[in-house]
């Protein structure tokens, strides 16, 4: 998450994920919303996603990137802004860090 004063703010989010050797990943979506716990939304420019070829079985210590485009958000006021991952797996365990970049817009 990231916290930004009101303003126009260009946002873009990245994640990188790793299974583990056994993971099977059917399906990733990384999206950016103003309230944390939100469930997908898919507002057109807010999220990525990326269908895998089932079964996409990573080899262990092998990360995989998916990014959002860059967003526009109009705040208001304060605004925390949360990146939401969203695998779709079974088997197994999957680990993802994620960083967010936020830049004033003019």
């Amino acid at each position: 998450a990231i916290r930004l004063e009101a303003g126009d703010w260009d946002i873009i989010a990245t994640v990188y994920w790793i299974g583990s050797g056994t993971t099977d990943v059917n399906h990733t979506i990384l999206e950016l919303h103003t309230s944390a716990g939100a469930s997908a939304t898919f507002i057109e420019g807010r999220y990525g996603s990326e269908q895998l070829t089932s079964p996409y079985v990573p080899s262990a210590n092998t990360f995989k990137n998916l990014n959002t485009p860059v967003a526009r958000f109009s705040l208001s006021a304060q605004t925390t802004i949360y990146a939401a991952f969203q695998p779709v797996f079974t088997v197994s365990t999957l680990i993802a860090y994620c960083a967010l970049s936020a830049r004033r817009a003019r």
